[in-house]
């Protein structure tokens, strides 16, 4: 559940409780929505922010492709089938832009969410960023010092 409203994200109205009792029918979608209305979101209990994670087999997810974005697909099966690099530029160029959540997701039929509780953030405000630093102080703050002194960071990522 999200502790604050957020306007940043979109959110997954959840309907009722799976078979198994750990998921949820998403009910909607709804894209970033206006201060107040978030606000109602986090009011109501029934809402996750949507994490943008999803998970399909294989075959599920080229159905969904076939069905959803088949010029699309036809790019990428051209692409696939060239053993020419070359082809893989204009292949993407004819690609029309278009958001995986809108063009799969929201048409996809019984979909199911988690809550996630990881502790996952994401620190695209100051305010999460502080909330970060707050929960785990000795890491940022050798985070901060490694940035500030030109260090390498990968074992920060492990």
């Amino acid at each position: 559940m999200p502790k604050r409203a957020e306007t940043g994200f979109g959110y997954i109205e959840r309907g009722e409780t799976g078979r198994e009792g750990a998921s949820f029918r998403v009910r909607a979608f709804h894209e970033k929505p206006s201060l107040n209305v978030a606000k109602e979101y986090l009011s109501s209990g029934r809402y996750f922010i949507n994490s943008g994670i999803a998970l399909f087999s294989a075959s599920t997810l080229l159905d969904y492709a076939e069905s959803y974005l088949p010029e699309l697909l036809g790019h990428v099966r051209t692409a696939l089938s060239h053993d020419s690099k070359p082809i893989l530029r204009p292949a993407y160029a004819a690609c029309k832009g278009v958001s995986f959540d809108n063009a799969v997701l929201e048409g996809a039929i019984d979909k199911r969410c988690f809550e996630l509780k990881t502790g996952w953030s994401d620190l695209g405000t100051m305010e999460s960023l502080r909330e970060a630093a707050m929960s785990y102080p000795s890491e940022v703050g050798s985070l901060f010092n490694a940035i500030k002194e030109g260090l390498p960071l990968n074992h920060f990522m492990t």
